[in-house]
């Protein structure tokens, strides 16, 4: 299917139907989920019970809720997500950070020689860095 630069909004819905319609997200990404951490619909009970031994409960919320985002997601996601003030969600992130929970998703600029972190346009257009688990450590626990 190509389009034409110039194609009329009536050429584009004869050429595809889905053309001018929202495009709608699950909330919830689970192609990219591992099969040992996810059973389809929601976090398996072996491995919600290894993380609740090993971590305080907030701090799970939070772990939670990027593995139920599809194991990515920005720091106001979790916020919306979970309902708390931004400040309470960037501790514990800050706090799993430093177990190796969460890393950030990174990118290489060759133009630059260095890995910066990936950017994510906000809610007002604010870029908002994007973090994911580290699902290796995770399976360590």
């Amino acid at each position: 299917m190509s389009f034409r630069q110039n194609d009329t909004y009536t050429d584009l819905i004869t050429k595809d139907q889905t053309a001018g319609l929202p495009l709608f997200q699950n909330n919830i990404k689970t192609s990219f989920l591992p099969p040992w951490i996810w059973d389809g619909s929601k976090i398996k009970a072996e491995v919600y019970n290894s993380l609740a031994n090993h971590l305080s409960r907030k701090r799970l919320s939070v772990l939670i809720a990027f593995i139920e985002l599809g194991g990515e997601a920005t720091d106001n996601e979790i916020k919306d997500k979970l309902g708390w003030p931004i400040n309470w969600v960037t501790g514990r992130r800050n706090e799993l950070v430093k177990m190796g929970l969460i890393i950030p998703k990174m990118v290489y600029n060759r133009k630059r020689n260095i890995s910066v972190q990936i950017k994510k346009e906000g809610r007002y257009g604010a870029p908002n860095g994007l973090w994911r688990v580290n699902f290796e450590k995770v399976r360590e626990i």
